[in-house]
């Protein structure tokens, strides 16, 4: 089943942030983390809406049934992966129809992924077995469906913290930005760091960081993307799908360091941070998105942040 937590990390690991100055300060690799880093840890980055907890798009809500037409209110770990397959099966043709070469995919991937045979088996696999989706072969197709937007158990992560920052605060108001709709509420603008010291300790439920070649993937090399995936956890021999932050705090218990900090921003910022971003760093949708896709993304930042 899928867990919806109410888990809150300890308020120790939670800073609060005065203006765009003291965030963009705090969340630098250079200063605020500068202890840790003098310890040899490895810092990834993501940034959204301070409200929402640390789930892959996959797990929110019905995002996969309104795409797949396909609904159960309460899906199984094999339903949720079936679910899963067939929005990925549909990318995939998509993807063949305009002769776009996913990494990873192939007849045999396909064969062993989609068939009515692989339904069989998913649906037959004992609760020890529902981590075998996804498997390492296919983690490649998993990433370049996530980047493409198609709701997966991934959940990206950058491995620059201003690149985090931008993403809070462009993705906590996108219909301001984007479609000048200011009508939305805006979101306070939270940037996660989630640490590698202590990886190979959380085996139950397993956390893994998911790092892929990026050459056919121009908007990830540009984004110093990478990806989490928080595996299945068996619990009296029912699978249970946990946020990566409760993951941490399960794994936690046995010892070591919580390796997640939060660093909250007011939404009163957001157009403050994005000009800082985007004149001081160079850091907007013309940077972080290629193509024209990019370029329109900041002329409609710009025209945001201009007045501000």
């Amino acid at each position: 089943m899928i867990v919806k937590s109410d888990y809150k990390i300890p308020p120790a690991y939670v800073v609060e942030c005065d203006n765009v100055d003291d965030f963009l300060r705090k969340i630098h690799q250079s200063s605020a983390l500068a202890n840790d880093i003098e310890k040899q840890k490895q810092w990834i980055f993501r940034g959204q809406p301070a409200k929402y907890s640390l789930t892959p798009s996959a797990f929110r809500g019905e995002a996969l049934s309104n795409l797949t037409r396909h609904f159960y209110h309460q899906p199984s770990p094999a339903d949720q992966i079936l679910l899963e397959l067939r929005a990925l099966r549909s990318f995939l043709e998509a993807a063949d129809r305009q002769g776009i070469i996913v990494p990873g995919d192939s007849p045999k991937y396909r064969k062993h992924w989609f068939t009515e045979y692989a339904v069989s088996r998913i649906r037959r696999a004992k609760p020890h077995k529902v981590d075998i989706w996804p498997d390492d072969n296919g983690i490649y197709v998993l990433t370049f469906a996530q980047q493409s937007g198609l709701p997966t158990r991934l959940l990206d992560w950058t491995k620059r913290s201003y690149f985090a920052a931008y993403f809070a605060a462009t993705g906590t108001a996108m219909k301001a930005i984007y479609d000048q709709d200011e009508s939305e509420v805006c979101d306070d603008m939270v940037v996660w760091a989630f640490s590698n010291e202590y990886l190979s300790r959380y085996r139950d439920p397993r956390i893994e960081i998911v790092d892929v070649p990026t050459g056919l993937n121009q908007n990830l090399v540009l984004q110093r993307g990478c990806f989490t995936l928080v595996r299945t956890r068996i619990e009296k021999g029912i699978p249970k799908y946990y946020c990566l932050e409760e993951a941490a705090h399960i794994n936690d218990k046995a010892g070591g360091t919580f390796p997640i900090k939060k660093f909250i921003l007011c939404s009163r910022e957001r157009k403050k941070l994005l000009k800082r971003l985007s004149e001081c760093e160079g850091i907007d949708g013309a940077s972080m998105f290629s193509g024209i896709n990019g370029a329109m993304k900041y002329l409609k930042e710009r025209a945001y942040w201009f007045v501000t």
